[in-house]
């Protein structure tokens, strides 16, 4: 009797510990489903490892990303495109910016296709993510052909 006693006190404790893990950094399985779970919103910038001020237009936008591979730019209360805000000269802004997206099979990169004006694809890395942030490093090269390393931190709600 003392031994099944044992042994069921065991077998709580180990159900016990077997919780769902939320940091997926080493076991990156569930990355797509993070992903479409939540939005995400950007709360900081590095370029070339230098903080990157981030609009005030910007500060309340934030990323839907749908399972379809559809995605949205959603503009906050502070629209960009509002002459209101002093972010853009539309009669009727938009309240979002849409995009297609996938990602590798690895789901270690993020593929945004037509982000922002068209032809323009950043490819994402995700360096680390949980249910809760997200962190991103991706390159592009301006129009003098000088290069650029973002890391963007993301909060996810």
């Amino acid at each position: 009797m003392k031994h099944l006693l044992f042994l069921a006190l065991i077998t709580v404790m180990a159900l016990g510990a077997c919780k769902k893990r939320s940091n997926v950094n080493g076991d990156i399985k569930n990355r797509r489903e993070i992903l479409v779970s939540r939005n995400w919103q950007m709360i900081s910038r590095l370029d070339n490892g230098e903080y990157s001020e981030i609009k005030n237009c910007q500060k309340d936008n934030y990323f839907v990303f749908e399972a379809n591979g559809l995605g949205r730019w959603e503009e906050g209360a502070n629209n960009c495109f509002d002459t209101a805000s002093g972010g853009g000269e539309n009669p009727t802004p938009p309240t979002y910016t849409s995009f297609t997206w996938s990602m590798s099979g690895d789901q270690r990169d993020l593929h945004l296709k037509d982000f922002e004006k068209d032809g323009r694809d950043p490819e994402w890395m995700i360096v680390n993510m949980d249910y809760n942030s997200m962190d991103i490093r991706w390159s592009e090269f301006d129009s003098t052909g000088y290069l650029h390393t973002f890391n963007m931190k993301f909060k996810a709600f």
